[in-house]
């Protein structure tokens, strides 16, 4: 509800705008979509998708959603230890993982993707007062409400690249302070 007063429909506009660049083989795991939304907004038909979630409830909403997908839901935060991806999609994922435990998830991520992951979160080298103000309400209000041990964000995308990624296309949203990436496995 917050981010709806807050963004509008920035942020899931943002979470869809590469969605694009899936392709119609793809076996597919996005980590930490909460209510499952972005299932329906999937190109394609019969994409086999692990929707990997630690959240019980949201699980519960995400099944509810109707989808053209076979799509197997995996209530955890980590990826299977015996599957591969070509893609790897990441909704406002990272900037809830704290900072000394941020490469670690990212490196078991970047070992199960054979291309593609599509990042969405928040633009952390946006410097503007207001980017920073907006960043510290929001990890103020998160800590409260969802009790997320993160203290602050950092450059989400760069820990990506630095772990064997080349980033491609990028859309800005909210002015620049949020960020869709793609990154290619080099």
């Amino acid at each position: 509800m917050l981010q709806r007063i807050i963004f509008r429909n920035e942020l899931r506009k943002a979470q869809i705008s590469l969605l694009h660049e899936i392709e119609p083989t793809d076996k597919i795991a996005i980590i930490g979509g909460g209510t499952g939304w972005i299932l329906t907004q999937i190109p394609h038909k019969n994409l086999e998708i692990d929707y990997i979630e630690r959240s019980e409830q949201m699980i519960k909403l995400s099944k509810i959603r109707s989808t053209n997908h076979h799509v197997n839901f995996i209530n955890t935060s980590h990826l299977q230890e015996d599957k591969k991806y070509d893609v790897v999609i990441t909704p406002f994922v990272l900037d809830c993982i704290p900072h000394d435990l941020l490469n670690d998830f990212v490196q078991e991520i970047a070992k199960k993707v054979n291309s593609k992951w599509i990042c969405t979160d928040f633009n952390v080298d946006d410097n503007r007062l207001r980017s920073k103000i907006l960043t510290k309400a929001m990890i103020f209000f998160f800590k409260i409400t969802t009790q997320i041990p993160v203290n602050k964000l950092v450059s989400y995308f760069n820990v990506i690249e630095n772990n064997g990624f080349a980033p491609k296309t990028k859309v800005m949203f909210v002015n620049g302070f949020v960020k869709s990436q793609l990154f290619v496995k080099e």
